[in-house]
């Protein structure tokens, strides 16, 4: 979702959303941890090919969201 759409979709609406994403992350986690760390990995190329964002920058929403589901941060970041 991009981060335009999200801000004009009401709160409500926006917390199901993030329930439900929330909840395909964390089944896929369960059922193939690997799928989850590779589209991770994915998203910080693609996040750092774009420029938009710093190293550090990418760097903390990977850190924070590996916690989140008690992966392993340094495997994403390389």
């Amino acid at each position: 979702m991009k981060h335009g759409r999200a801000l004009n979709m009401n709160r409500s609406s926006y917390l199901r959303a993030r329930a439900l994403a929330d909840r395909v992350i964390t089944e896929t986690l369960k059922r193939d941890p690997d799928r989850v760390v590779r589209a991770i990995t994915f998203v910080v190329e693609k996040l750092k090919s774009d420029g938009a964002h710093g190293s550090a920058e990418i760097e903390a929403g990977v850190v924070q969201l590996c916690r989140e589901l008690g992966l392993p941060w340094k495997e994403t970041m390389n």
